[in-house]
């Protein structure tokens, strides 16, 4: 440590001391090093909104990062795609996990759950208009068999009219590929943009 002193002082006194001791009285050295100076704080002052975003994209990735954790722990990617498998091929869903999806679009009606990076806000909103429009369907077309947990979707209609059963039933699978086509974009997005 002593000879990294040692060697700053001798290069101090030796090289940078005598020249500015030259300069100090020097006219043009004030003025070449005010036109520095200003010019350091108009390019500060220039590239400030730059600046500002560089430092504060940390904090927006981490904002973001705990709202997609936050998503992902009332509807798991992994569930989401046995919920989706279930309503494929049972065309049936049980009380918990309908109640997953009436927390989860609950939650993205919150302000404050909101993403700041508007791309991913987008996705994520085309998510959730998907998965409100299954929900909706579900509303209408699902009922509850006996005192069972289950939802199943238009039981009387499964014997008694096949044909408007199978054309429900169509219906149902554009709701659910389109949740699934719209879930796997936002989820490439947060993996692009969040590193998750």
């Amino acid at each position: 440590m002593c000879f990294v002193i040692d060697l700053i002082s001798t290069i101090w006194i030796g090289y940078i001391n005598p020249f500015i001791n030259q300069q100090w009285s020097n006219i043009e050295f004030w003025r070449i090093s005010t036109l520095a100076l200003l010019s350091l704080l108009l390019l500060i002052y220039s590239f400030k909104n730059k600046i500002i975003k560089l430092y504060s994209k940390s904090s927006l990735v981490s904002h973001d990062s705990n709202i997609y954790s936050q998503f992902d722990n009332i509807l798991p990617e992994r569930k989401l795609n046995e919920i989706l498998d279930r309503l494929n091929c049972n065309q049936s869903i049980h009380d918990e996990n309908d109640y997953k999806f009436i927390i989860y679009l609950r939650n993205y009606e919150e302000e404050s759950n909101k993403y700041i990076i508007r791309k991913i806000e987008k996705a994520h909103k085309n998510f959730a208009n998907t998965l409100l429009k299954l929900k909706n369907f579900m509303i209408i077309s699902f009922f509850v068999i006996q005192n069972d947990y289950e939802y199943y979707m238009l039981p009387e209609l499964k014997y008694n009219n096949p044909k408007r059963y199978l054309a429900k039933y169509n219906e149902l699978l554009i709701y659910i590929y389109e949740v699934e086509k719209s879930y796997k974009r936002y989820r490439k997005i947060i993996k692009e943009r969040l590193l998750i």
